[in-house]
């Protein structure tokens, strides 16, 4: 017999939302700044971070600063060691963008952190080094986590959000890695995505992950990539010259919102550069 009263398994992704939509809860009537970047420590271009923190600093009213993703690099725990030639270490990293993060937190009201597949590259090698994903969640309890590492120094103004996107207000962040190879498809496929499976409704979404910046008006949502404000990295120059390759930006994304809408005239790219010449 089938007990029809037992309780039915909750899979992780209903957890996360709950968490993500009491942290969404207290911007829902945000009014003020928002920018929204893309770290990639230690490729990151700092001449470009103060800029941000300078303009941000000479505008008025509340300012939040979205971590949106790739905070950090973590080669050593990627595939793509193998043609990053990155010296770094993952400690190094992590200590570094903690100083970035304590020099936002004198400009920002708020930080948002999105961890997203940088951040999670660490798990990634121990679901391949031991049995699966089951072994690695029991394993997770005995690690630190990005959040650990912020508590502990002393950040009072960072925010942890365990997912690929967050709402604030009318505005979804998102760090979604399908269909980012070339420019410009990722901002149609967003659409796609968000429109049917987010219930509260939204007018601009800004798109990470492609190190690419453009903007597109689709179905009444401005769709705005942020690019990222670090240099084109190694593994990126490493495949073959076939015509195809995007070009990516140097830079960052702002935006402001009233009562948690956005001013689509104020909501852009911010642009610093372009890709390194070969």
């Amino acid at each position: 017999m089938i007990n029809l009263n037992e309780q039915r398994f909750v899979p992780k992704w209903e957890h996360n939302r709950k968490d993500r939509l009491e942290l969404e809860s207290k911007f829902s009537n945000y009014t003020g700044n928002l920018d929204i970047v893309e770290f990639h420590i230690p490729y990151t271009r700092y001449e470009f971070v103060s800029k941000m923190l300078n303009e941000a600093s000479s505008k008025q009213g509340k300012k939040i600063l979205v971590s949106g993703g790739d905070s950090v690099n973590f080669d050593v725990f990627s595939f793509f060691w193998k043609t990053s030639h990155d010296p770094s270490c993952a400690m190094a990293e992590l200590e570094k963008l903690i100083n970035v993060l304590r020099e936002c937190e004198r400009v920002y009201d708020q930080i948002v952190f999105i961890s997203t597949n940088h951040e999670r590259r660490l798990y990634k090698v121990l679901e391949k080094a031991i049995a699966g994903k089951d072994q690695v969640e029991a394993i997770k309890p005995f690690i630190k986590t990005f959040n650990d590492f912020f508590k502990e120094s002393k950040l009072k103004k960072v925010v942890f959000a365990d997912s690929n996107f967050i709402q604030l207000g009318d505005s979804i962040i998102s760090h979604m890695e399908n269909n980012s190879a070339i420019s410009g498809s990722t901002r149609r496929w967003l659409i796609q995505y968000f429109a049917p499976r987010v219930y509260t409704p939204f007018n601009v979404i800004y798109g990470l992950h492609t190190h690419c910046q453009g903007q597109d008006t689709i179905e009444r949502v401005k769709v705005i990539e942020t690019g990222c404000i670090a240099e084109t990295m190694d593994y990126w120059r490493s495949g073959k010259m076939n015509g195809r390759g995007k070009m990516s930006s140097i830079g960052y994304a702002s935006g402001y919102m009233k009562n948690g809408l956005s001013d689509l005239n104020r909501c852009n790219p911010v642009f610093c550069g372009w890709e390194g010449y070969i």
